[in-house]
């Protein structure tokens, strides 16, 4: 979890962070909104659309003349676009996010902090809450040998420290950041898993990785 306060070194540190979108006028600037007002300083900004007919891209052009447009118009979903823009990082660490998350202005500046403290880090993510109940929606996600995984919950009232006792297998891609060899060493994502599951098989490469 996320909650390191920030050692003020994160000036030298570079982030790329990558949005992947398609048809998201109706929400893309809460998401740009949340990412350019990060208190962290070295960080470029990318959206990987995957073929919008809507005003997205206008939209980004327009508004947030800073932002990397990558235009992967065959439509082949999150995982495959991301790793266009991967392919493109040179970064020190590369955070993937969908366009309906929404990050906490320190976010970035306490998951640099956090992951500089171990260099057996290679993936790392936050609470995610559930922006209509406020309940925190995952705090990692669990793995079965039969095939089965999820997503594990808890109150914000519920002891952290046991929380973070336990073992997650994996964490939603709906926003985590990696170091960016890692995600180069380990092939990037699996395109082959399109929408579902790509979060949960990264993952499982990283720890495989060591």
């Amino acid at each position: 979890l996320c909650n390191t306060k920030t050692t003020g070194l994160h000036f030298m540190t570079t982030v790329r962070v990558v949005v992947t979108t398609k048809n998201n006028e109706s929400i893309i600037r809460e998401c740009l909104d949340h990412i350019y007002s990060q208190d962290f300083q070295g960080l470029i900004c990318c959206v990987a659309d995957d073929g919008s007919t809507d005003s997205t891209l206008d939209t980004i052009r327009k508004e947030y003349p800073r932002t990397k447009i990558y235009n992967c118009n065959e439509a082949k979903g999150p995982s495959h676009n991301r790793n266009i823009v991967l392919a493109d990082t040179e970064e020190d660490f590369v955070v993937f996010m969908d366009s309906d998350a929404f990050i906490e202005k320190n976010w970035v500046s306490n998951a640099v902090a956090r992951i500089n403290m171990d260099d057996k880090i290679g993936i790392i993510g936050g609470k995610v809450y559930d922006g209509r109940t406020k309940r925190i929606q995952s705090v990692g996600g669990e793995f079965h040998a039969g095939g089965i995984c999820w997503l594990v919950g808890c109150e914000e009232n519920d002891d952290l420290a046991k929380i973070k006792e336990k073992h997650y297998f994996h964490l939603p891609s709906s926003t985590f950041m990696l170091r960016t060899h890692v995600a180069k060493k380990i092939g990037g994502f699996d395109a082959d898993y399109c929408y579902l599951y790509e979060d949960l098989d990264i993952c499982w490469r990283v720890w495989l990785a060591g």
